[in-house]
């Protein structure tokens, strides 16, 4: 069996996960393929999440969020895992040294102190609930 993920810089089982919602958050992908360019290590563990799947990790604790009230739901996040070692692909002190000072002050990454949620792998376009109020992010059920 093949494997999903291709430490490329270009994975194109990442490109699968964004394009699975028609209407992702364009600004996010962009902010991904180029992270990935620098950084072929990174990799989505997720982007889009339906009702189903939202609803099982809610009732598992996996996330606060019910459907709809998370970014994932609206094509506006993703969670990140680091491919470089297979017994440990989220790493904390990759997270620290390597994502953090790649993501801007448009989005929000859950392993900064005070997040809503602590999640290492998450990051999220900040204003997502705003876009969605505005008719620019859509439920992909």
């Amino acid at each position: 069996m093949a494997k999903i993920h291709q430490d490329s810089g270009q994975c194109e089982g990442c490109l699968n996960k964004i394009n699975e919602h028609p209407n992702f958050n364009a600004d996010l992908a962009q902010w991904f393929i180029q992270f990935q360019a620098k950084h072929p290590e990174a990799h989505i563990a997720c982007a889009w999440r339906n009702k189903i799947d939202q609803d099982i990790l809610y009732s598992r604790r996996a996330t606060k969020a019910q459907w709809p009230k998370s970014a994932h739901n609206w094509g506006a996040a993703l969670d990140i895992f680091c491919s470089s070692d297979p017994n440990n692909i989220f790493p904390m002190n990759w997270y620290a040294k390597v994502l953090k000072p790649e993501v801007p002050e448009w989005m929000a990454w859950y392993g900064r102190p005070g997040a809503p949620f602590w999640e290492q792998p998450h990051v999220e376009v900040s204003a997502w609930n705003d876009l969605v109020k505005q008719g620019k992010l859509f439920l992909n059920e």
